[in-house]
């Protein structure tokens, strides 16, 4: 399944981190296209007949239909519904385990170093709007209209 391009991604990824100059450039190519080029190729490989025929499934040729029996039908399609949960869970959870690497600012703030002048504004951009948000979110905070108890009581709800 996802498990070559997952592991040449790591494998990549892993490299590249242990390289200071690497890692600018790395990051900016993650937030711009290859993460999500790593989550699409994940959710692709349901559609890819090879891989499929390497998880077991019998792929039907164009030209003739697969000679199934309905047992087998039934646990293909058990089978099939199991590999497309698999693969959503594991996009969703790369998604939240990596979410500050998508929109987080230490990692946004790389792109302020991309050679792109539109990049730079449109990262400009969103950092002013997180911002304007932020001031808007501690505001509520502040006149009690949001409650973060745990964060209130250490009085840390400007620090995050």
């Amino acid at each position: 399944m996802p498990g070559k391009e997952n592991k040449k991604w790591q494998g990549f990824s892993n490299k590249e981190l242990r390289s200071v100059a690497a890692t600018g450039p790395w990051f900016l190519k993650q937030r711009s296209k290859d993460f999500m080029n790593c989550m699409s190729t994940i959710v692709g490989s349901l559609n890819n007949t090879y891989k499929l025929e390497e998880m077991g499934f019998t792929v039907p040729r164009r030209n003739g239909a697969a000679t199934l029996d309905l047992g087998e039908i039934a646990f293909q399609d058990s089978m099939a519904s199991l590999a497309a949960h698999y693969s959503l869970q594991l996009v969703g959870n790369r998604v939240v385990r990596q979410y500050q690497l998508l929109r987080g600012w230490p990692v946004g703030c790389c792109m302020f170093l991309s050679d792109d002048e539109d990049l730079q504004k449109t990262t400009m951009q969103l950092l002013k709007s997180d911002y304007t948000n932020f001031l808007a979110l501690k505001e509520q905070v502040e006149k009690g209209l949001i409650k973060f108890p745990a964060l209130l009581s250490k009085g840390l709800y400007w620090q995050f």
